[in-house]
Order: C-alpha cells, then structure tokens, then sequence
C-alpha cells in the first residue's frame, strides 16, 4: 500500500499541503528543500543518512538515482534481500 501511494505521489508532502492552502510552506523542515516525495524519502541529506547506515554495501548506487519508479523498483528489490514483502 504504501509504495502504491509513493508511485501515485499520494503521500501528503509540505509541497502538496502547500498547494492546497494546508500549511504555510512547501520546504522541509529538516533540510529546507522543497518537500517532494523521492526527497522525503530518498534524497534529503538526512534520509540519505539513514538509508547508507541500514542498506549493505553491496546495495548499488541505483538506489539513490533515478525517477520515482526506479526508486520504487530498487527499493523492493531491496526490501526482497533483506526478507521483507513489498
């Protein structure tokens, strides 16, 4: 359910509460980014953290490039590896 939310940018980002008129900014609170998607869940500095310190090194640099759905594809492949069900 939730990697379907992800690929159908469903997931309430400040950017998307912004354009509604639902908070007072589009940014990250965290890094002051715009608050999309793939950055909340793969590119902020502070995500990014998080993803190096839990992936293998073996998990390849793809994972952290590509669209939307290159991510989704990488992260279940991911999550395949290490025995979870995507």
């Amino acid at each position: 359910m939730f990697l379907w939310q992800v690929f159908k940018g469903q997931l309430s980002t400040n950017l998307e509460n912004f354009c509604r008129g639902m908070c007072s900014s589009p940014f990250c609170s965290r890094c002051n980014t715009v608050e999309e998607v793939i950055p909340v869940l793969r590119d902020c500095p502070q995500v990014k953290a998080i993803w190096k310190a839990l992936l293998p090194a073996s998990i390849p640099f793809a994972f952290f490039t590509g669209s939307c759905m290159d991510w989704i594809k990488n992260f279940s492949k991911f999550l395949k590896w290490a025995g979870g069900t995507p």
